[in-house]
This record gives structure tokens, C-alpha cells and sequence, in this order.
């Protein structure tokens, strides 16, 4: 029996002082110091938030009772409380973990947490604590000092900026450390994934926007200089960094195509050898790949859709307090959309753009017919051979285009217009927007398809009526049209209608937000893209970078009820050093958003999962006073 007992004890006493001495037997899982690049390899791995591209993060832990500092293998261990409870022992669960040890109480802090981050396009190291931790300034300087004494790079080591409230403290000196902004981060990126995806296709090079015109469906295009829009292709390379609601960006996530912004490109040996040939092309957030291939690939055509709901009965404009959702199938999607804000904006703390009234599809195919645009595009839709000359293609859309333009308006529906905008208030400088059946829908988003113009009573050059036929005739704009195609929309059912509304000559900011973090999915957060005045945020002009935030509502739970959270991804270039809105503004505009996701998740979705949710709500701060604005809501296509 004794011999038998002996290893028993022996098993006994390993296992007590592994759970009393645990770094005995995991020291694999963790370092106390990075000697070198191999060790930083070896023990790094995925940031959670995929908010950079092409980044190696180590996670950081000092435990506070004896100082000692862990350099944990982040491949091993996806979040800090893992290690914490695995090899530190710590008891008391994740809830109390985050409630304490992303406090600013230090009676309650057991540890202090951060992120080690190595960006690999500028080759920079980076010190980072979450945005939502709202760790004190001093610990954050003794943490930071921890880790430039133990790693190889601490001299040239910064603290990256990357809240509202970290530039509070280093804008009043508290923070005493190298910094790092985050558009200094962003800026400096070679590399950025726009759209993850595999395709295959002919690599083409254009050097001019006007080339775009040429391109085809089997085309992975390398584009040098800005680039606003573009056909449908295979992939997209581009030579300028994106923001996640670029129209750039929303059109390859809605292809699904892969897309990346690589700023050398046009200086890549590599990529440029393969110009002209077939090559098989794969996007991620770690990088890309771009190899010829021997293998032809066919592209899957999408299966033709169903026939879009299409009502031209009502006759008559129609106030935009009187329209729903059920409103889209005369009304079209975004006037249908915008009825739903207005009757929940005085409750949920915004407005809406005053005097707004919608102009049904009937006007739209009364014009159509009297105009004899109807008949070319009848002719077109039954030519089933011209889609595949883009060239004819562009000629007979341009027709149909400019007899829409050139018929004048029906006179009743003009004098019903200028009755209409006199009547709704003090507004004669008026917007008109598309508001199609194939636009704003779930699938298919349709931005930056159409044409919205503005129209002012009573002025010749910008007069009603011109915005109004210009819209009509960006139903069949080229783009419009090959999109459409491109997603199986039945043409013949495409109907146009027009949400009016008074326009915005004072806005001071404006911007698109999506109600769900689109960095780091099943988290709370909201992504901000926002810009300066009138600067679009959609299609901004060349070079010009707009804001990026993650913003988080007040909550019921304990961790986020007293934080007030603005999370930093870069500034407008326009801005380079302020926010556009003040933390106050950015709070109650994240509070709003919430209460507008609840209500359109209760009327589209009830019962998912209301993280993964997303809106698309365009929003703008108007005048002196910094008014909240809420112009539309649509699904959010990902």
C-alpha cells in the first residue's frame, strides 16, 4: 500500500502548489519582459478590436499587490480576465473583474491592464488601455514606465490617445509620456482591408477616374489617385485609406467583393508584373494575396429577384408626418423611412428637416409617359444583348436620362409644388432626394446610386422643377442601372419617388453612424463617421479624412452606467487635433441612436440579436445652436 500511496502524495502536492505557485507551470503563457522581435512574435497575436489593419498586440497585466508585470501570450488568452483567473487565480468572476479593474477606484483595482501594439505599415509600437477603462492618470504612467523598462523598443514606445478623456488628461499635463494621436496611426497605414473576400479576375491598372467607364465585371482594378465611385468588378486595390462608410467601402461590403487600400501599390514590383493577368485575389484584415492563376473562375449570376412592389395610384403629395414603412411601395424606401423618424423624434431628443412632403411614383410615371421615356426604356429592357456593351448601354441610358430632363413638368404637379412649399412654412431653398423601391433595402443599400438636388422657388437656375427631373432621371444613370443588374433587381419595376425637405445652408457638422460596432462584433458600441460643416462624409473630396469614432449609450449595467465613453479611431483631417462635437453632444447622440435602434429593431426584427442590429442613420448639427438633425435611417448591409 505504501508503495502505492507515494505517487498519490506526490500527485497531491504538484497540484497544491500549482494552484498556490501557478506560474511554475505556465510560464509558457506569459514573460516578464520582451527581449526582441522573436519574443514579440511568439507572444503576440489579434487585437479584438479590428479598428487598424495589420496589427500585432501584445496584452499587459501588472498585478498591483506585488507590482509584477505579465506579458501575456495573447494567442493563448483572448482577454485579460482569462490569465487573470487562469494564472493570477483571481476569483471573484468577469463581472466584478471588469466592474473593478476598469474603475478609477484603487481601493477596488487588483490589476492594471493594457495592450502592447506593434502597427507593421509604419512600423511603430504602441502603449494602449482600452477606452473603456478608465484608469487613473498616475497608474497609467507606472504602467507605461513598467513596460518601457522591460521591452527592447521601450525608448521609442508611445501612449496612443486613443479617447475624449485620455486627451482630457494630457491636454492638462497629467499625462507625463510620449504620445501618439490616432490620426498619426491612421494616416501612416500602407495597408487597410475595405472588404474581406476571394475573387478571381483580370488585374487591370487605371490612372485615370475616366478609365473606370471601361472596366468589366472580370476586372480587379488598381486604381491610382482618388476614387469616389466605380462599376461593377471583381475587386477593388486603391491607393487611399478609406472610412468604413465611404461609399467605396459600403459598395464592395454590399458586393461582397474584396477590396483593400494599399498606399504603395503603384511602387509594388510585384503587383504591377501581374498587371493584365489572370489572378486570384484575397483580402483580410492581416493582409492580402495576389498570385496569378491557372484556374478561370466563373462568376455566379445572382438569381433574378421577385418583382419590386410598385403602387402608382396615389396621386397626390403627401406630408412626410402621414408616411410609414407600409409607405415605400408608392413612396419608395427612404421618404417610407424618413415617416417613422418623424414620429418618433419628439420622444427620442432629435428633429427632422422641416417642411417634408414626398412625391409619389405616380408623378414619376406620368412623366415617364408623357416624356416617351417610357417607350425607350421599354425598347432598352427588351434588348437582352446590350448589357453586354457597356458603351451602348451608356448611350441609350443617357438618352432616356435626357428626355426625363428636357419635358417640361406637368403644370399641376409644378403649381402643387410651389403651393406645397409655401404652405408647409418659411423654407423656399428646398432639397429633393431619391426615394427608389431599389435603394434602402435590406441587401441591397443602393448608396450613392442617385441623385439628390436642390431646388429654390422662384430661381431660375436652381428651380423646382429641374431637381425634380434630375432626380427622375438618375433612376437610369449607368451605375444605377449596372448595380441593379448586378443584383438581379428587375428593371421594369424600378419606380423613383422624392422625399422634399428644406435644405441646410448652416450645418456645422455632419455625419453617418451605424448602430452596432463594426470593429469588434457582439460588443456594444456604435460607429461614428463624422464631418466637418458640409464636407460629405459619403463621397468626401480627395485626400480629405473624415472623424472616426465608437461611441457608447448610457446602460443599466454597472460598466457602463457613470462612463461617458468617445473612443477615438482617427480625427478630420479637417480637425486634426479637436473633435468636431463635444463629448456632451457625442453622449446624447449615442443615447439618441439607441432609442432609435430600439424602436426600428421592435418594427423589423424583433427577437434577434440586438448587438449584431445595424441602422444606417445619417444625422447633421445645424446652425448656431448645434440642432440634432436625423435625415435617414436605412438597414445596415454587412
Amino acid at each position: 500500500m505504501t508503495l502505492i500511496r507515494k505517487p498519490i502524495y506526490l500527485s497531491i502536492f504538484l497540484f497544491c502548489q500549482w494552484i498556490s505557485f501557478p506560474q511554475l507551470l505556465t510560464a509558457q503563457d506569459f514573460v516578464s519582459g520582451i527581449r526582441n522581435i522573436g519574443e514579440f512574435r511568439k507572444m503576440s497575436g489579434k487585437p479584438l478590436s479590428a479598428k487598424y489593419g495589420q496589427v500585432d498586440a501584445i496584452k499587459v497585466v501588472m498585478e498591483l499587490r506585488n507590482e509584477k508585470l505579465y506579458f501575456i501570450n495573447s494567442s493563448a488568452f483572448e482577454i485579460h480576465f482569462q490569465f487573470c483567473e487562469q494564472v493570477l487565480s483571481y476569483g471573484s468572476g468577469h463581472e466584478h473583474f471588469n466592474n473593478c479593474n476598469y474603475s478609477s477606484d484603487p481601493a477596488c483595482r487588483e490589476y492594471l491592464l493594457a495592450n502592447v501594439n506593434y502597427f507593421r505599415g509604419p512600423g511603430v509600437f504602441v502603449f494602449e488601455v482600452s477606452p473603456l477603462d478608465y484608469i487613473r492618470s498616475e497608474d497609467i504612467i507606472k504602467l507605461f514606465n513598467a513596460v518601457k523598462e522591460s521591452v527592447y523598443f521601450g525608448k521609442s514606445m508611445k501612449l496612443l490617445l486613443n479617447s475624449s478623456r485620455l486627451e482630457d488628461l494630457y491636454r492638462q499635463t497629467l499625462l507625463k509620456v510620449p504620445v501618439i494621436t490616432p490620426l498619426e496611426v491612421f494616416s501612416n497605414q500602407k495597408y487597410q482591408k475595405i472588404s474581406a473576400g476571394t475573387s478571381y479576375g483580370y488585374l487591370r491598372l487605371v490612372k485615370d477616374r475616366k478609365m473606370l467607364a471601361q472596366c468589366k465585371p472580370s476586372d480587379i482594378v488598381l486604381v491610382e489617385g482618388s476614387l469616389i465611385d466605380f462599376p461593377p468588378v471583381a475587386g477593388i486595390i486603391t491607393m487611399e485609406l478609406q472610412t468604413p462608410l465611404s461609399h467605396i467601402s459600403v459598395l464592395s461590403v454590399n458586393r461582397k467583393i474584396p477590396a483593400m487600400a494599399f498606399v504603395d501599390a503603384m511602387k509594388d514590383s510585384a503587383i504591377l508584373s501581374l498587371a493584365g493577368e489572370y489572378v486570384r485575389f484575397t483580402v483580410s484584415s492581416e493582409g492580402y494575396s495576389l498570385k496569378k492563376s491557372e484556374m478561370r473562375k466563373q462568376t455566379t449570376k445572382r438569381k433574378q429577384k421577385p418583382l419590386l412592389d410598385t403602387d402608382f395610384s396615389t396621386d397626390t403629395l403627401i406630408g412626410a408626418g402621414y408616411l410609414s414603412r407600409k409607405s415605400s411601395h408608392y413612396a419608395g424606401n427612404k421618404a417610407a423611412y424618413f415617416g417613422e423618424l418623424i414620429k418618433i423624434s419628439s420622444k427620442c431628443g432629435f428633429k427632422t428637416p422641416e417642411s417634408s412632403f414626398a412625391i409619389p411614383f405616380f408623378f414619376y410615371n406620368q412623366h415617364m409617359i408623357q416624356s416617351g421615356a417610357d417607350t425607350l426604356l421599354t425598347n432598352l429592357l427588351g434588348d437582352t444583348n446590350v448589357i453586354s456593351y457597356p458603351d451602348t448601354l451608356r448611350k441609350r441610358l443617357k438618352q432616356i436620362r435626357k428626355r426625363i430632363e428636357s419635358f417640361p413638368l406637368d403644370s399641376t404637379l409644378s403649381l402643387a409644388l410651389d403651393q406645397r412649399i409655401v404652405k408647409e412654412g418659411k423654407y423656399t431653398r428646398m432639397r429633393f432626394r431619391s426615394s427608389t423601391n431599389a435603394e434602402d433595402m435590406k441587401g441591397f443599400s443602393g448608396a450613392g446610386l442617385y441623385e439628390s438636388k436642390t431646388g429654390i422657388v422662384n430661381d431660375s437656375a436652381k428651380s423646382v422643377a429641374n431637381a425634380v427631373k434630375k432626380v427622375w432621371a438618375s433612376t437610369w444613370n449607368y451605375n444605377a442601372f449596372a448595380e441593379r443588374e448586378l443584383f438581379g433587381i428587375n428593371q421594369e419595376t424600378v419606380a423613383m419617388g422624392i422625399l422634399v425637405h428644406r435644405s441646410y445652408p448652416n450645418e456645422t457638422a455632419n455625419g453617418v453612424a451605424i448602430t452596432k460596432n463594426i470593429y469588434r462584433p457582439e460588443n456594444y458600441g456604435f460607429t461614428l463617421n463624422i464631418q466637418l460643416g458640409e464636407e460629405a462624409v459619403v463621397k468626401p473630396s480627395d485626400s480629405i479624412v473624415c472623424e472616426q469614432l465608437i461611441c457608447y449609450p448610457r446602460m443599466s449595467n454597472e460598466f457602463f452606467r457613470d462612463k461617458q465613453i468617445v473612443e477615438i479611431i482617427t480625427y478630420s483631417s479637417l480637425s486634426p487635433r479637436q473633435l468636431i462635437l463635444t463629448d456632451a453632444e457625442l453622449l446624447h447622440l449615442a443615447n439618441t441612436l439607441d432609442k432609435i435602434k430600439h424602436h426600428f429593431h421592435l418594427a423589423m426584427r424583433p427577437g434577434s440579436d440586438y448587438l449584431e442590429f445595424g441602422l444606417d442613420v445619417e444625422f447633421k448639427y445645424d446652425g448656431p445652436g448645434r440642432t440634432l438633425y436625423i435625415d435617414q435611417v436605412r438597414p445596415y448591409n454587412d
